[in-house]
């Protein structure tokens, strides 16, 4: 039993890294239930605090990855609109693939912003 927490905790790592590039899957999220995983193997230890320590950072960067954008937009001059407009493309971005998460927000950005002219 051992072997297959490790075998599908090794998996969901992996697909979390490819999680990383791919929009569609939630990357850091997954690579920590892998690492959850394998902690549920009897020969495998890790600490509460590295596990807590590392919850904590799965979900800065979850938060962050949404939050960001929205920032940049509104401290180097974007109204309101230009940040909804920004939200929405990192929100749509997602579905689009690599280039969508990059083109995305800055699309929406100026989108919203022509819509409030």
């Amino acid at each position: 039993m051992d072997i297959f927490l490790i075998i599908l905790g090794f998996v969901c790592i992996i697909v979390g890294l490819a999680g990383s590039v791919l929009p569609a899957l939630p990357g850091p999220p997954l690579s920590y239930i892998g690492l959850i995983v394998i902690n549920l193997a009897s020969n495998v230890e890790m600490s509460v605090t590295w596990l807590v320590v590392w919850a904590l950072v799965v979900v800065a960067v979850q938060v962050l990855d949404i939050v960001i954008p929205s920032m940049g937009t509104k401290r180097f001059g974007g109204s309101k609109y230009g940040v909804w407009g920004c939200n929405v493309g990192v929100i749509a971005g997602m579905f689009l693939g690599p280039a969508g998460i990059i083109i995305g927000p800055f699309v929406g950005a100026v989108v919203g912003e022509l819509i409030k002219t």
